[in-house]
């Protein structure tokens, strides 16, 4: 028992962690005025960083625990692990996304968009159709609990495939068989 509350102390530590990081990102992202729907070098780039973070924070609080706990973690609880991790800050970063949009700034997204319109309508080389498939695309996102549901359902999606992914290389048992 002591370990499944040590699993969640962990879980919960490095997911509170990692989440006010990258809120704290976001908001400085916001801060400076930058537009991450009118660039495609930004959204890249925050991507990298975040999902640099995510795998980091995962990998580190499964290594604390393996390393609690005799140099031994199974898959289960390593996947556990980092899904809590990613779970919470999900969480932090969902509801960041709603003060954002719902309740600080409200107009804030709409502008972002308007501004990502003008960008895109403007690239050479795209017919008009092309244009009109990423107008109304964006035109959908004009509703803020979209932005927040899209962010919440690629969150858990992306959580249990980062934390599959730390489970299966940092799962280890370094305990002698004996026959």
């Amino acid at each position: 028992m002591k370990n499944d509350a040590n699993l969640t102390k962990i879980g919960v530590k490095y997911g509170l962690f990692l989440g006010l990081i990258l809120v704290i990102i976001s908001i400085l992202i916001w801060l400076a005025g930058i537009n991450t729907f009118a660039s495609f070098a930004l959204p890249i780039l925050t991507f990298i960083v975040s999902l640099t973070l995510t795998i980091g924070f995962m990998r580190s609080g499964v290594i604390k625990y393996r390393t609690a706990n005799d140099d031994e973690i199974s898959f289960g609880t390593a996947f556990g692990i980092a899904g809590i991790i990613g779970l919470i800050s999900l969480l932090l970063g969902v509801i960041w996304a709603y003060l954002q949009f719902v309740i600080i700034d409200t107009e804030g997204l709409n502008a972002m968009l308007d501004e990502a319109i003008d960008v895109f309508a403007n690239l050479p080389n795209l017919t008009d159709e092309m244009i009109q498939i990423f107008v109304d695309k964006y035109e959908s996102m004009r509703d803020p609990m979209v932005i927040v549901k899209q962010n919440f359902i690629n969150g858990i999606l992306g959580t249990l495939i980062y934390a599959l992914l730390v489970a299966i290389f940092v799962k280890k048992d370094t305990r002698e068989k004996s026959l």
